[in-house]
C-alpha cells in the first residue's frame, strides 16, 4: 500500500515538474504549439494525476496582475490546449457513432420485440474535454469569481470569456451557475471588472427569451453605466433582437462619440433597415448626419446610408419609399446628398462617375424630350427626387465640372498609353519608315468614324460639364407644366391625403424654379404670367396650406431683383384680391360735395388727429402703470378712430383731385376683410411673403396701408390659422421698425399670455425676433438720445452766457436753467425707473416660458434666450442658471437637451461681449462665474426638500419640483469647473470659501442643519476641484486666512467631522501655500536681478502708514479672528496677529479694487437691462 501510494506521488512529482517547464517555455510565442502539444501527450500519458497540477497552476495564473505578459500568455496556453482535447473528443465521437449506427444495423427486430427497446438504447458518454472543464468550472472559477482582489475576478472573466469562445460542451448546471455568477460580476464596484463580465457574458445571451440574464444585465448597464469602457464592451457584445432593438436606437444619442460610431456601425452590419420603424428610420439618420463627430457622420455615410441602399437594390426610389419623406424633408435632402456625393466620387469601368451615369439613367427613365417628369407618374418621391438632384448638380457645378476633367484627362493619357504600346510592338526599319507609312496613309481609305469605334474616346468627347442642363427643362415648357398641374388640381375634387400629396409635389416643382439664372425679360413676363395665373386660382388658397409663399420666393428671387417693384406686385395682386371680392363695382365713388362740406370734412378729421393723439398718450400711460386691461380697450379705440381718420383721408385727396401715387393700394376699403377668411388669408400670404422675401429698411406708405387693412384684420381674425399667419406678419414688419416693435409689445404679450398654443408659440417667436435684430432697448424708453441733445444747447447757451459775464466781469445765475435742468434730470429718473419695469416684465416672461408646459413653446424660448445670449444682446446669469439646471433635468424636450448640450459650452467660451452704459464688459465666463452659486444652491434646496418633506427649511421658500431634486449635484459641479476657464478660479475659490463661512456663522442650529450637507459634502469637493496656478498674490493670502478660520470653526462646530472633509481642506491649503512659495521664489529672483536703486526706510515707512490707513476690511477679519482665536497661547497669538497685519499691508490696494470691482459688478447688474 506504501509503495503505491509513493509511486503516485513520484508520479505526481514528475507530473508537476513537465508541466512547470511547460508552463515556463509557453512564454515564447514560438514554442506556443510544441508545449501545447507536449501537455496534450502529458495528459493523455498521466490522466488520473494530471487535474490537481493543472488546475494548481490555473490558480497561479489567475492570481497573477491582470496587466503581465506572463498572465495572458498562460491563459492562452491554457485555452490552446482545452481547445486540442476538445477537437481530439470529437473525433472520437465520430468514429464511436459511426461503430453505434453499425452494430445498431445488426440488431434484428426480434430482439426489440422480445426485450424492448429501451434495452437496446446507448448511454451518452460524458467526454474527457467536458469533465474537465466541468471540474475546472466547479473547482476553479467559480470560488476564484468571488475573490476580494479585483485582478483575480478580471483574470477569472477573462479566462471565461476566452474559454467559451473555443468550447461548447458545458454541463448544464455548470452552465446556469457560471452564469449567474458572470450576472453578478457585471455588476462589480470595478470598472474593468464590469468590462472583462460583459466580454465574458456573450456566450450566454439566448435572444428569443425576454428573461434572459445575460440580455437584462446588458441593456441595465448599456443604459445606466457611468464608464464608457463598459457601455462599449456591452454594446459590442450585445445581440441584435426585438428586444434590444431600442437599446442600440439609444446608444446613437450617447455622450461618447466611440459609442455612437459602434452604435450606427452594428446597426449598419447586423440590423436588417426592415426592422425599423418609419420614424425610428429618420431619427437615425438625422441624427447621425447632423452628428457633431465628423468620425461619426463618416460611419454613417459610408457604412449606414450604403447598407441601407444596398437593402432596397440600389433603388433611390425605394429608400425614399420607406422613409416618407413628407416626415422630414431636410434630413433626407441631406441623405441625397451624401447618396450623389458618393456616386460623383465613384468612378465606373468606361472612366465615368457614377453620377454622370445616374443623371444619364434618370434622364432616360422619367424625362420626356424636353425634359419634364412625364414618362412615369409623378408622384412625392419623383419629384422630390428629382429636385434635390438638380439642386445638387447646381450646387456642385465647379466639383462636377473638376471631376469631369479629371477623368478626361485620365481616358486621354489611357488612350495615349496603349498608342504607345501599340507603336513599341510594330518592329519597322528605319529606312522604310517614312516612306512605307506614306504609302500606307495614300492606300488604305480614312475613317472619319474612328472615334467611335472607341466608345470610351466617344463618350469622353460627349460628357457634358454642367449636369443640371440635363435634366432642367426650358422656362416656357416647366411653366406650361406648373400651370396645366395647377389647373387640374383647382378643377377637381381630392382627398386631404391626395392634397397633401399633390402640394408637397407643387413645392418641389417651385423650387426647381430657383435654380433659373433669368437675364431676359422675356422669360421674366413668361414667370410672372404663370404666377399670377397660380395667384388667383379660385381653390387653391383653401386646398393648399400655403401655396402663394413658393411663388412670392419666386418672384423675389428671379423677377424682381428690386424690392419696391415687388411691392408694387403685392399692393397690385392684393389689390386685385379685393377687386374680385367687390366684383365690378368701384370700391370708392368720387362724389361732388360743396365747400362747407370739405371744411367740414377737414375739421372732422383735425379732430379725429387730436383725439388719436390723446388717445396715444393715455395708451403709453396704461402701458407704464402695467394696466393691460386698459390698455386694450384703448388700443381697440384707436382703431376705430384709426380707421374713421383714413376714410376722411382717402376721401378728401379724392374730392381736392390728388390721383394717388401707389394705386388701387391707397384706396380705402368699405367692405371688411374680418368677414371674408379666404381673401385675408390669401392677402396675407401675399403680403407675408413681400416681406419675408424683400429687403426693406422702413416702413413706407405702402407697407402702412397694408398693416392697416390686411395685418390688424388677420390678428383680430377668429380662424386660428388666419390668426397665427397675421401674427407672422407682423413679426416680419417689426424687424423694419423699432416703432412697430414698441407699439405692437402689448398685444403680443396678451396673446402669449391668453390665445392658443399655436398663436403664444408664433407671438414668442415674433418677440424673440425682433429683440435679437433690434436688442432690449428697443422697448426701453431711450431717453438718453432725447434729452442729451437739450442738456447740450443748455451748456452752450450757459458757455456763452459765461464769456458775455466774464467780459462784463459779472456772474448772472439763471434760475429758470437751473429747474429746465432739475426737470430734465427727474425726467430721465423716471424714465429709467419704467424702463427698469419693463425689463422685470421682459425677464419674467422668458423665464415663465422657459418653464411652459407645452415642449414646442419651451424650446423656442430656450433658442432664443440662448440667441440672445451669444448675441450679446443680453446679459442674465439667472437665465443661464435656469439654462443649466433645464438641461440636466429628466423631462426635458430631447431637442432642447440636445441644443442646450451644444449651446453651454459655446457660450461659457465665447469671445461675445456684452458692454452696458458705464461699465465694463462682460462675457461668457463672467456669467458662468455668476451663476455657479445660485445654481448650486438651487439644486441642493429642491434635493434638501425631496429629504424633509414634512420639516423643510426651505418648503415656503422653494417651490418643490421632483426633476430638479433628482439632478446629481456632484456632476453638476464638475460640469461647472470645466465650463471655467484658469482665470476665474480662485475668485470662484473665494465665493465658496465665503459661502462656507456664512453657513458656519448661522445661529439656528435649524438652519445650520439644513446646510450641513452642503458645507461637509458639496462645497469641499468644488475646492478641490479648483486650480490656484493664476492666482494673485493678495487672493492667494485672503484664501489662507479663510481656510483657516473655516477648518477652525468647521472642528468646534461639528463634534464627529468627516475625515475626508479636513483631507480636502488640507489639500487646498497645501495648494495655497505652494502657490505662495513660488510667489517667494520669483520675488527672490526678481530681488536678486533688480538694478534700480533701492527705496530709503523712510519712504517705505510712508507707503506703508498709507496703505494701512486705506485698509479697512482686513482690520475686521483680524478682529474676528483673533476673537476666534483666543483660546490659543499668546505666542501663537502674536504670530497669527503679525501673519495677519502683514496680508493687509500687502493687500490693500487688492482690497480696494475688490470692492471697487464689486461696486462696478452691481452696477453692471442693474444696467444691463437698460
Amino acid at each position: 500500500m506504501k509503495s503505491v501510494r509513493k509511486q503516485s506521488d513520484t508520479t505526481m512529482d514528475n507530473v508537476m515538474r513537465a508541466m512547470r517547464d511547460l508552463f515556463q517555455s509557453a512564454q515564447t510565442v514560438s514554442k506556443t504549439d510544441k508545449c501545447v502539444q507536449s501537455l496534450r501527450k502529458l495528459y493523455a500519458d498521466n490522466e488520473e494525476h494530471f487535474c490537481e497540477p493543472f488546475f494548481r497552476f490555473v490558480r497561479k495564473t489567475l492570481q497573477s496582475p491582470d496587466k503581465s505578459p506572463f498572465t495572458k500568455r498562460s491563459i492562452e496556453f491554457i485555452i490552446k490546449f482545452l481547445a486540442q482535447i476538445g477537437k481530439d473528443d470529437s473525433k472520437n465521437a465520430e468514429n464511436d457513432e459511426c461503430e453505434r449506427r453499425v452494430d445498431e444495423s445488426t440488431c434484428d427486430d426480434i430482439g426489440f420485440e422480445m426485450f424492448g427497446s429501451e434495452s437496446f438504447e446507448t448511454v451518452t458518454k460524458i467526454s474527457q474535454t467536458q469533465a474537465l472543464v466541468d471540474k475546472l468550472v466547479t473547482e476553479v472559477i467559480l470560488p476564484y469569481s468571488r475573490a476580494a482582489l479585483a485582478n483575480i475576478r478580471i483574470n477569472t472573466c477573462l479566462l471565461v470569456s476566452k474559454l467559451f469562445a473555443e468550447i461548447d460542451d458545458v454541463d448544464n448546471n455548470v452552465y446556469e451557475e457560471l452564469k449567474k455568477t458572470l450576472g453578478d460580476l457585471i455588476a462589480d464596484k470595478n470598472p474593468s471588472v464590469r468590462f472583462v463580465a460583459a466580454s465574458a457574458l456573450y456566450r450566454f445571451q439566448e435572444v428569443d427569451n425576454p428573461n434572459c440574464i445575460a440580455t437584462s444585465a446588458y441593456r441595465f448597464h448599456l443604459q445606466y453605466d457611468v464608464v464608457h469602457d463598459v457601455r462599449l464592451a456591452v454594446l459590442n457584445a450585445l445581440e441584435p433582437s426585438k428586444t434590444t432593438l431600442t437599446d442600440f436606437i439609444s446608444r446613437t444619442r450617447d455622450v461618447k462619440d466611440i459609442i455612437r460610431k459602434t452604435a450606427f456601425l452594428k446597426i449598419a452590419q447586423r440590423i436588417h433597415v426592415k426592422s425599423f420603424t418609419i420614424e425610428q428610420r429618420l431619427n437615425l439618420l438625422k441624427n447621425g448626419l447632423n452628428d457633431r463627430s465628423k468620425h461619426v457622420r463618416k460611419v454613417v455615410e459610408t457604412k449606414l446610408v450604403d447598407s441601407w441602399l444596398q437593402a432596397y437594390n440600389n433603388d433611390i426610389i425605394e429608400l425614399l419609399t420607406s422613409l416618407d419623406i413628407q416626415s422630414d424633408p431636410p434630413t433626407i435632402e441631406k441623405l441625397l446628398d451624401v447618396i450623389f456625393m458618393q456616386k460623383l466620387q465613384q468612378v465606373t469601368k468606361d472612366l465615368r462617375s457614377a453620377l454622370h451615369v445616374y443623371v444619364e439613367e434618370f434622364k432616360e427613365q422619367m424625362l420626356d424630350s424636353r425634359k419634364l417628369l412625364t414618362k412615369s407618374p409623378l408622384t412625392v418621391e419623383r419629384s422630390f427626387l428629382w429636385k434635390c438632384l438638380v439642386t445638387f448638380c447646381k450646387n456642385n457645378e465647379d466639383l462636377i465640372a473638376e471631376k469631369t476633367k479629371t477623368t478626361s484627362e485620365e481616358e486621354d493619357n489611357d488612350v495615349i498609353e496603349e498608342i504607345d504600346e501599340m507603336l513599341a510592338d510594330i518592329d519597322v526599319s528605319p529606312t522604310e519608315n517614312a516612306y512605307t507609312s506614306a504609302a500606307n496613309a495614300e492606300t488604305e481609305p480614312r475613317d472619319d468614324n474612328q472615334n467611335h469605334n472607341n466608345p470610351k474616346r466617344a463618350k469622353t468627347l460627349k460628357e457634358p460639364i454642367f449636369l443640371v442642363d440635363e435634366i432642367v427643362p426650358q422656362l416656357p415648357h416647366i411653366c406650361n407644366y406648373l400651370n396645366k398641374f395647377t389647373s387640374k388640381i383647382d378643377r377637381n375634387d381630392y382627398s386631404i391625403e391626395e392634397l397633401m400629396d399633390f402640394e408637397f409635389m407643387y413645392n418641389q416643382l417651385m423650387a426647381i424654379l430657383l435654380v433659373y439664372e433669368i437675364e431676359d425679360e422675356a422669360q421674366r413676363r413668361e414667370l410672372k404670367k404663370m404666377c399670377n395665373n397660380m395667384l388667383f386660382a379660385e381653390t387653391l388658397s383653401v386646398k393648399f396650406q400655403d401655396y402663394i409663399t413658393p411663388i412670392m420666393k419666386c418672384l423675389a428671387t428671379n423677377v424682381f431683383p428690386d424690392s419696391m417693384a415687388l411691392l408694387e406686385f403685392t399692393a397690385e395682386a392684393t389689390s386685385g384680391v379685393y377687386n374680385s371680392l367687390a366684383g365690378n363695382e368701384e370700391i370708392t365713388k368720387t362724389t361732388q360735395i360743396s365747400a362747407s362740406q370739405l371744411r367740414e370734412y377737414e375739421v372732422r378729421h383735425a379732430k379725429l388727429t387730436v383725439d388719436i393723439n390723446e388717445k396715444r398718450e393715455e395708451l403709453d400711460e396704461a402701458i407704464k402703470g402695467q394696466n393691460y386691461i386698459e390698455a386694450q380697450q384703448i388700443k381697440e379705440t384707436l382703431d376705430v378712430l384709426n380707421k374713421e381718420k383714413n376714410e376722411l383721408k382717402s376721401l378728401l385727396l379724392e374730392v381736392s383731385c390728388q390721383p394717388s401715387s401707389q394705386g388701387q393700394s391707397q384706396r380705402a376699403m368699405t367692405v371688411n376683410l374680418r368677414d371674408h377668411p379666404k381673401e385675408l388669408l390669401k392677402c396675407l400670404q401675399i403680403f407675408g411673403g413681400c416681406l419675408e422675401f424683400g429687403n426693406f429698411t422702413e416702413i413706407n406708405d405702402i407697407i402702412q396701408t397694408h398693416i392697416i387693412n390686411i395685418t390688424e384684420p388677420g390678428i383680430l381674425s377668429d380662424e386660428p390659422r388666419i390668426r397665427c399667419l397675421g401674427i407672422k406678419v407682423t413679426g416680419l414688419c417689426c424687424l423694419i421698425s423699432p416703432e412697430l416693435c414698441q407699439r405692437n409689445f402689448t398685444l403680443l404679450h396678451q396673446i402669449l399670455m391668453h390665445d392658443s398654443e399655436k398663436s403664444q408659440a408664433m407671438a414668442l417667436k415674433v418677440i424673440l425676433d425682433f429683440l435679437c435684430q433690434h436688442g432690449l432697448s428697443v422697448l426701453t424708453n431711450n431717453m438718453s438720445d432725447k434729452v442729451q441733445p437739450y442738456i447740450g444747447k443748455q451748456s452752450i447757451s450757459s458757455t456763452s452766457d459765461r464769456r458775455e459775464s466774464s467780459d462784463s466781469s459779472e456772474i448772472l445765475e439763471n434760475p429758470l436753467e437751473e429747474a429746465s435742468i432739475g426737470s430734465n434730470e427727474k425726467t430721465l429718473i423716471q424714465t429709467e425707473k419704467d424702463d427698469e419695469e419693463v425689463m422685470k416684465l421682459l425677464m419674467k416672461m422668458l423665464c415663465e416660458q422657459l418653464d411652459s408646459s407645452s415642449n414646442e413653446i419651451s424650446h423656442i424660448a430656450a433658442q432664443g434666450v440662448a440667441k440672445l445670449l451669444l448675441l450679446g444682446r443680453l446679459y442674465s446669469p439667472n437665465l443661464l442658471s435656469q439654462l443649466i439646471i433645464k438641461w440636466y433635468r429628466s423631462d426635458v424636450y430631447p431637442e432642447t437637451k440636445h441644443f442646450l448640450g451644444v449651446f453651454i459650452p459655446i457660450y461659457a467660451f465665447s469671445d461675445v461681449k456684452y458692454s452696458p452704459v458705464n461699465s465694463t464688459q462682460l462675457s461668457g465666463q463672467t456669467a458662468v462665474e455668476e451663476c455657479f452659486m445660485e445654481t448650486i444652491e438651487t439644486v441642493y434646496k429642491h434635493k434638501y426638500v425631496a429629504q424633509n418633506m414634512n420639516h423643510s427649511r426651505f418648503s415656503q421658500e422653494t417651490v418643490f419640483e421632483t426633476d430638479i431634486a433628482t439632478i446629481d449635484l456632484e456632476n453638476m459641479i464638475h460640469f461647472f469647473v470645466e465650463l471655467m476657464s484658469d482665470e476665474i478660479h480662485p475668485r470662484i475659490a473665494v465665493i465658496v470659501c465665503q459661502k462656507m463661512m456664512d453657513i458656519l456663522q448661522l445661529n439656528s442650529s435649524a438652519a445650520f442643519k439644513a446646510q450641513s450637507e452642503m458645507l461637509v459634502k458639496f462645497l469641499p469637493k468644488v475646492l478641490s476641484l479648483l486650480t490656484l496656478s493664476v492666482a494673485s498674490k493678495p487672493q492667494l493670502r485672503d484664501l489662507r486666512v479663510l481656510i483657516r478660520n473655516i477648518k477652525t470653526n468647521i472642528e468646534n462646530r461639528i463634534t464627529k467631522c468627516p475625515q475626508i472633509v479636513l483631507k480636502r481642506l488640507d489639500k487646498f491649503a497645501s495648494k495655497i501655500e505652494m502657490c505662495l512659495s513660488q510667489f517667494s521664489s520669483q520675488d527672490a529672483s526678481f530681488t536678486e536681478q533688480q538694478s534700480t536703486p533701492v527705496k530709503s526706510n523712510e519712504q517705505l515707512f510712508d507707503e506703508l502708514n498709507k496703505s494701512l490707513n486705506q485698509s479697512k476690511t482686513m482690520d475686521e477679519i483680524t478682529e474676528e479672528y483673533e476673537e476666534t482665536e483666543a483660546s490659543r497661547t499668546k505666542s501663537h497669538e502674536q504670530t497669527e496677529e503679525d501673519d495677519e497685519e502683514n496680508t493687509s499691508i500687502d493687500s490693500d490696494d487688492d482690497n480696494d479694487s475688490e470692492s471697487d470691482d464689486n461696486d462696478n459688478d452691481e452696477t453692471i447688474i442693474n444696467e444691463s437691462f437698460l
